[in-house]
């Protein structure tokens, strides 16, 4: 089966393989950030407008994602 490209479908393992682990670092840390924001707005939504709950939740993600970026070590990436 081709791709509508032309070019042959990637294997899923060989995919997985070649994804950095600071890119499910980011997607996890994106998610966390969204699940705890969402049940904290819930909880009391007089603490928290929708806005704030949404600027918190982007700035929650960014630094979850920045420190994985920084401490998460990437085998695929040839270090010193």
């Amino acid at each position: 089966m081709t791709q509508p490209s032309g070019e042959s479908p990637v294997d899923r393992e060989v995919a997985a393989a070649a994804m950095s682990p600071k890119v499910t670092w980011a997607a996890a840390s994106s998610a966390l950030a969204t699940i705890v924001w969402t049940i904290v707005g819930a909880v009391d939504p007089a603490l928290f407008p929708a806005s704030e709950v949404a600027v918190l939740t982007g700035a929650t993600a960014t630094i979850l994602a920045f420190l994985g970026g920084y401490f998460v070590r990437d085998p695929l990436r040839h270090q010193p």
